[in-house]
């Protein structure tokens, strides 16, 4: 049997920084907020801020974090006849090479042979070298809309 991981599953399991989502999702409009247009502003910037430092603690963390734990898990999956053929990564096209590399680094380490990601414009190009550098297949799935 073959199955696909999700990367947001297994990052969870390597100990990924989490962030409340209290500091992500903005409010659309002052009455929601309570904050008159200035205040309003004030606070988007700080939201903004929060999101961006977030952002560079993940990236940093990708870059450093050990990539042993899943090396058991590998294990664990073999030990009853389940193959990891594929991890799934969504968001791809905003990640730096780093972070790019990591994520091939992981599927290589679960032994899968793909990386699933939705497909954006330009990001075939781009992860073709990651691709070959890693002896991996690239596989695009159509973007899932959102109503």
């Amino acid at each position: 049997m073959q199955i696909a991981l999700a990367g947001s599953a297994i990052e969870a399991l390597l100990g990924k920084p989490v962030v409340p989502a209290s500091w992500i999702d903005m409010p659309e409009d002052s009455f929601e907020t309570g904050a008159l247009p200035l205040e309003e502003e004030i606070l988007q910037d700080e939201v903004e801020l929060a999101r961006r430092t977030f952002a560079a603690r993940v990236r940093e963390w990708r870059t450093s974090v050990s990539l042993t734990p899943l090396d058991a898990v590998r294990t664990s999956y073999e030990q009853q006849g389940i193959t990891i053929a594929s991890v799934e990564w969504s968001g791809l096209a905003d990640l730096s090479d780093e972070e790019l590399d990591y994520c091939f680094a992981v599927a290589k380490r679960l032994g899968a042979s793909t990386l699933s990601t939705p497909l954006v414009v330009g990001l075939p190009r781009r992860l073709t070298p990651f691709a070959e550098r890693h002896a991996m297949r690239v596989q695009f799935a159509p973007a899932t809309a959102t109503v």
